[in-house]
């Protein structure tokens, strides 16, 4: 057991789950609760690899066995582990639930990892949905409950997730001193997956101050431990990053290409979240381009996937960006009415009350969404628009 987490610490999780085996196999572990708790962290691996079918089994074998028992705490973490793979799939409301019945195991068992853990998560998923307040209280709660145990894990999950919101909030300085101190703590237990993700986030905030040599070297960091441990999904964030470097460098093409692998490991992760940021930033390099046409796709593509995950914050950001294509391209569309009924004085007004009807009939149909309205009013707005190519005189 001993050995399996020195290997799960240094990444290397399909040794790390062999080691585990092997002590469940061995007859070593003899008590139930060492038993259950050998499934938890062969669960752990799996859900590392991306694997949500054996994690799943695996934690479930583990809860089955704390409830035979009565091992409060057991129940709790074989619950967060099921929470986690939830969370990994996008399913935040199944997430959030399971996520409060760990909280729940553990205020009845009085264990202070469990309840930092469960408290870190909870705060993760309120961030993701706008609930800035209510996430602050969940990561002090659970740095409070880590640093009084010791527990320097969990005491850096809640650093970096304070330093997020910090982030967030455009209080760069504070962000700094809570990812340095998740740097400093990743640094001196050893733990390549946190210090990873600390380092991904310190490379978003020197972009966020304009130093991009600073972010460039923190991912080629990043990329370098990544390939060491075989992190999917922390390559995956590394290349999301790396096209945020890029594109704030002025190398669109380079930025495209980071972007389109971290959506591609994305997809293969089934991480909603990767996938959805990298349609937004996508939207954005094609913005830059002019590239309309994709832009719109890829803003549609992220309204999507953050609406499916109720994540306000970013569904705010991507209409806001959406909004302002729009707006654009109405101006554009406004100019070519005038240019269509300048050609024809008798039809003056024809294509404004041609989309007002088509709208009022859509409506009165309940055919669809505000933003699919939107464009079917541009569409009949431009339902004349080859009398453009026809000669005035005609």
């Amino acid at each position: 057991m001993h050995t399996g987490q020195l290997l799960e610490r240094q990444g290397q999780h399909e040794d790390a789950r062999l080691a585990y085996e092997a002590a469940l196999l061995n007859g070593s572990a003899t008590r139930p609760e060492s038993i259950a708790q050998l499934h938890r962290w062969v669960a752990r691996t799996h859900l590392q690899e991306a694997n949500y079918t054996s994690a799943t089994e695996r934690a479930r074998a583990a809860l089955t066995l704390a409830e035979t028992t009565g091992d409060e705490v057991g129940r709790g973490h074989a619950i967060n582990i099921l929470a986690v793979v939830q969370w990994r799939q996008g399913n935040l409301d199944d997430a959030k639930y399971l996520y409060s019945l760990a909280r729940e195991s553990a205020g009845r068992s009085g264990e202070a990892r469990l309840a930092a853990m469960t408290a870190s998560n909870l705060g993760v998923i309120a961030t993701v949905r706008g609930e800035d307040n209510e996430a602050r209280a969940y990561f002090e709660s659970s740095l409070m409950d880590a640093r009084g145990a010791g527990l320097a894990d969990q005491a850096i999950a809640a650093l970096v997730n304070l330093g997020l919101l910090s982030m967030h909030s455009g209080d760069l300085a504070q962000a700094g001193k809570y990812f340095a101190d998740g740097r400093e703590l990743s640094t001196a237990i050893g733990d390549l997956s946190t210090i990873i993700t600390t380092d991904l986030h310190i490379a978003k905030l020197y972009i966020r101050q304009g130093n991009h040599a600073g972010a460039r070297e923190t991912c080629a960091r990043v990329r370098e431990i990544a390939a060491q441990i075989g992190g999917a999904h922390e390559a995956g964030e590394a290349e999301h990053v790396y096209g945020l470097v890029a594109r704030a460098s002025g190398d669109a093409a380079g930025a495209e290409q980071h972007f389109l692998r971290a959506e591609a490991i994305a997809l293969a992760r089934s991480d909603l979240i990767l996938q959805g940021e990298s349609a937004r930033e996508l939207a954005e390099l094609y913005r830059s381009q002019g590239r309309n046409r994709h832009t719109l796709q890829r803003l549609n593509q992220a309204h999507r996937l953050f609406a499916q995950l109720r994540a306000r914050r970013e569904l705010a950001d991507v209409d806001r960006r959406t909004a302002v294509l729009e707006s654009d391209f109405l101006e554009v569309v406004r100019k070519w009415g005038d240019s269509i009924e300048s050609k024809d004085l008798y039809t003056q007004g024809h294509c404004v009350r041609v989309a007002d009807l088509s709208c009022a009939l859509w409506t009165r149909a309940g055919a669809g969404d505000d933003t699919s309205l939107f464009w079917f009013r541009i569409g009949a707005l431009l339902h004349d628009v080859g009398k453009l190519m026809v000669p005035a005189d005609v």
